[in-house]
């Protein structure tokens, strides 16, 4: 199969993508009340973050700064119009809600895309297919803070031990991801392992042990 060449960004097209982000401000990041309060506009804002830390602190060599930042920018535009994303575990554990979110995205970016460049197509595809630094960097962070925020605040309201050892699992696989991220990786891993032992302790005494992942009605 023929490496496909991603083509670079314009400044347009940059501009465009934050015209862009507002859109995602009605997008919950995670189905939770009260402890998750973010939106995909919040998510995007905190990648970019990361990624500013990640160029400052790490050794990271040949990246495209600009096509990093509208790869940031687009990765989330598919979930336009929905009323949440939906997790990993979710994803990962329910094959109807994927496949139905991915039919939704699909719709929602070949619309954007007529409205405003298939330069947002080359992004949505650079993404998903990972052959790329800059595809693999984001999404690393984008793994990165979801996991931060599950680690920071979900951790003590996962109700089983099958979701923090998916959690833990998902964050050991970023470093594979962009291994010059590991050194990151690690530090998150040893600040939050600790919780992370005493939740599931926690619940094996309360006798919550693994589960099967049940979707919620709005799930289905």
């Amino acid at each position: 199969m023929k490496h496909r060449t991603f083509p670079k960004v314009t400044k347009e097209q940059l501009d465009k993508l934050q015209s862009l982000q507002p859109l995602l401000k009605d997008v919950k990041r995670f189905e939770r009340e009260p402890a998750y309060q973010e939106t995909n506009f919040d998510h995007v804002g905190k990648m970019l973050d990361l990624f500013v830390l990640a160029v400052e602190d790490f050794n990271l060599k040949d990246i495209d700064h600009d096509k990093v930042t509208a790869l940031i920018l687009s990765h989330d535009l598919g979930e336009i119009g929905m009323e949440f994303d939906i997790g990993a575990h979710v994803h990962a554990n329910c094959a109807k809600t994927a496949k139905l979110k991915e039919e939704q995205e699909t719709a929602t970016i070949k619309k954007l895309a007529a409205e405003h460049g298939d330069f947002i197509l080359d992004l949505i595809d650079e993404y998903n297919s990972q052959s790329t630094r800059e595809g693999r960097l984001v999404k690393a962070l984008d793994k990165l803070d979801a996991l931060i925020q599950i680690f920071g605040i979900g951790i003590k309201h996962e109700p089983t031990e099958d979701k923090i050892s998916f959690a833990m699992q998902n964050l050991l696989h970023t470093a594979k991801i962009f291994p010059e991220l590991a050194p990151l990786v690690d530090q998150i891993r040893k600040q939050t392992n600790k919780d992370v032992k005493k939740r599931i302790k926690e619940l094996k005494k309360e006798g919550l042990k693994t589960a099967t992942h049940q979707p919620s009605k709005s799930q289905e």
